[in-house]
C-alpha cells in the first residue's frame, strides 16, 4: 500500500474514532445529569438511545452524497455540523437543550463511517481492504474504554462540560490537518445531487438478498455489543455499585476478545470465503449463548457471570464484522457510498434499540440476559439459512 493509501486510510479512521469517541466520552455523564438537569434517568437514555439512532440515520444523507460531491466536501461540513452541536451541548442548561446538541452533533460525525468506507473503496483493492477492515475492530473496541475513561475522568476533576470543551478542540485540529493533507479520492468534477439516482441506489441494495444475507446476522450482533457497552454505567453502577473508576476497565474484557478475532479474522479471510467467516462467527456465538444460558441455572448474576459470555459473543462477532465489511464492499463496489452508509445504519440503529432493552433487563435474575442472548443466536440461526441460499 502506497503512502498515499495510507494516509487516506489514517484520516478516515481517525475521523471514526472521534465518533465513536463522541459517543463513549458522554456515558459516565449519564449517570449524574439526571440531578444536574433534574430530569429523569429514562430521559437521559433516551438521549443516549437517539444519538445513536439519529447517527444510524445520517448515514443515509451521507451516503446520497458520496455520489456526487467530492470527499473532502463532505468531510469539512460534517465536521462544522459536529461542531455546533458540541457548542450547544456545551453551553445546556435543561435536558432539551442538551438533546438537540447531542442530536446535531449526532448527526454531524455520522459521516464518518460512510466516508472512511468510501475512500477506501474508492482506491483499495479487495486484498488491500481486508488488510485494513481490522482497524474497524480496534476502533469499535477502543472507543467504549477509552472513551468513558477519558469522560469519567474529566467529570471527576474538571466538570462535565470539559467533556466537550476537549472534545471541540479535537475536532477543530483534525479540520485543520484534514483539510490540508487528505487527498481527494474521488476523481472527476462534481455533480448536481439527483433524488431519483439515490433511491433506486438505495432500492437496489436494499433489496438485494445478498446485501440481507450479510447484514443480519452484523445487527444482531454489533446491536448486542453496542448495547452493552452504553449499558455499562446503568448495570455495573447501579445493580453492583462498582466504582466509575473501575467499571470502565471492565469493558476491555469485551472489546480484547472481539479485537483478536478481528485481526485472526484478516488471515482467515484470505484461505477462505466470507460465508465461511460467518458460519464460524455465528457457531461461536451459539457456544456463548450456550454459557449463558448453563450460568443463568446455576448462578446468582455478577459482573462477571454477564462478561463471561459476551466475551465469547465478541470473539464470534469480530469475525462476523471482518466478513460483513469485506464481503459487502467488494460485492458492491459500484455502490459503495450507499452500502458504506447502510452498514453503519444497521449497527447504530441496532445499538440504540439494543441499549434500551439491555439498560431495561431486571438483574435480580441472569434468565432475561440468557434470553437476550438465545434471542440473538435464533436470528443467527435464521441468517444461515438466507447465507446458504445467496452464497
Amino acid at each position: 500500500m502506497d503512502q498515499e493509501k495510507r494516509r487516506i486510510c489514517f484520516y478516515g479512521f481517525i475521523f471514526v474514532t472521534l465518533a465513536f469517541m463522541s459517543i463513549k466520552l458522554t456515558v459516565p455523564a449519564l449517570a449524574i445529569l439526571n440531578v444536574y438537569f433534574e430530569t429523569s434517568l429514562f430521559m437521559l437514555k433516551l438521549v443516549g438511545a437517539l444519538y445513536l439512532i439519529v447517527l444510524a440515520i445520517s448515514q443515509l444523507f451521507w451516503g446520497a452524497m458520496t455520489r456526487p460531491y467530492h470527499r473532502k466536501r463532505i468531510f469539512k461540513v460534517s465536521i462544522l455540523i459536529a461542531l455546533v452541536g458540541t457548542v450547544i451541548s456545551f453551553a445546556s442548561v435543561n435536558v432539551g437543550m442538551f438533546m438537540v446538541g447531542r442530536l446535531i452533533e449526532a448527526f454531524g460525525v455520522g459521516a464518518s463511517s460512510t466516508l472512511c468506507r468510501v475512500m477506501m473503496a474508492d482506491r483499495l483493492e479487495k486484498n488491500e481492504m481486508a488488510s485494513v477492515v481490522p482497524l474497524f475492530g480496534v476502533i469499535f473496541n477502543f472507543g467504549p474504554f477509552v472513551g468513558p475513561t477519558i469522560g469519567q475522568y474529566l467529570i471527576l476533576y474538571v466538570g462535565w462540560r470539559s467533556i466537550y470543551a476537549v472534545f471541540f478542540v479535537v475536532m477543530v485540529l483534525f479540520y485543520y490537518y484534514m483539510n490540508k493533507r487528505l487527498p481527494e479520492t474521488k476523481t472527476g468534477p462534481e455533480e448536481k445531487p439527483h433524488p431519483m439516482h439515490v433511491i433506486h441506489d438505495y432500492v437496489y441494495v436494499g433489496t438485494s438478498g445478498v446485501f440481507w444475507s450479510y447484514i443480519i446476522g452484523y445487527i444482531a450482533l454489533v446491536s448486542l455489543l453496542l448495547g452493552y457497552y452504553m449499558t455499562i454505567p446503568f448495570w455495573y453502577l447501579d445493580y453492583f455499585k462498582i466504582n466509575p473508576h473501575t467499571y470502565v476497565f471492565l469493558a476491555l474484557f469485551t472489546a480484547i476478545p472481539n479485537l483478536i478475532a478481528y485481526f485472526h479474522a484478516q488471515s482467515y479471510l484470505s484461505k477462505h470465503s466470507a460465508k465461511r467467516s460467518m458460519f464460524f462467527g455465528f457457531l461461536i456465538c451459539s457456544l456463548g449463548a450456550l454459557l449463558g444460558v448453563v450460568l443463568a441455572c446455576f448462578f446468582d448474576p455478577s459482573p462477571w457471570n454477564l462478561i463471561a459470555p459476551l466475551m465469547v459473543f465478541a470473539f464470534g462477532t469480530g469475525y462476523v464484522q471482518t466478513a460483513t465489511n469485506v464481503g459487502l464492499l467488494h460485492s458492491f463496489r459500484k455502490r459503495s457510498g450507499v452500502v458504506a452508509a447502510m452498514i453503519p445504519v444497521s449497527a447504530y440503529t441496532g445499538g440504540g434499540i439494543g441499549f434500551l432493552i439491555l439498560s431495561s433487563l431486571p438483574l435480580t435474575t441472569l434468565f432475561p440476559f440468557a434470553c437476550v442472548l438465545v434471542a440473538v443466536v435464533v436470528v443467527l440461526s435464521l441468517d444461515s439459512l438466507l447465507i446458504k441460499r445467496y452464497h
